[in-house]
């Protein structure tokens, strides 16, 4: 009977070990996939940045219905080549470009939180700027609409 016991917990000992070994492969093959994916991911993202090179984006959000002063007062007076990436109240994005790489792109903003933004990509880096105080001491009519305009384009025009 002891031998039995003994012989009991050395089947039940192998198997766990052999299911602990079975887990750890499937693991390190899920880590290997998910690591391909991952490259792949940075691989179009960077591909991306060199077809869009040379390209001018403005981010805003819908906080505190600053949406609408956009919408009104900016974004029918920035130039053509200014690609739009709106971020709705779902956090939907909605953009003149490939949803995906806006994505990308808001996702490598610094200051997330501080909408409205400038973004632009040149030679394969992203360059963003928060505009956030100067387009709300427009809004609250303490500073001139032009100083926001001169800031925008100022940003945009490679110097």
């Amino acid at each position: 009977m002891k031998n039995l016991f003994l012989n009991l917990q050395g089947i039940i000992g192998i198997a766990l070990l052999f299911g602990f070994i079975l887990l750890f492969i499937s693991n390190k093959r899920q880590n290997k996939s998910i690591n391909k994916g991952i490259k792949a991911l940075e691989k179009q993202f960077n591909e991306d940045l060199e077809k869009y090179n040379g390209q001018n984006f403005f981010c805003y959000n819908e906080r505190k219905q600053q949406h609408l002063f956009i919408e009104k007062e900016i974004l029918p007076y920035l130039a053509h080549n200014i690609s739009i990436i709106h971020l709705d109240k779902n956090r939907q994005i909605h953009s003149t470009e490939d949803p995906s790489f806006s994505s990308n792109l808001l996702f490598h903003l610094k200051n997330y939180n501080k909408f409205p933004h400038l973004l632009k990509i040149r030679e394969g880096k992203i360059i963003d700027k928060s505009i956030n105080n100067m387009f709300f001491s427009v809004v609250n009519q303490t500073l001139d609409k032009k100083v926001l305009f001169n800031e925008i384009n100022d940003f945009y025009n490679d110097k």
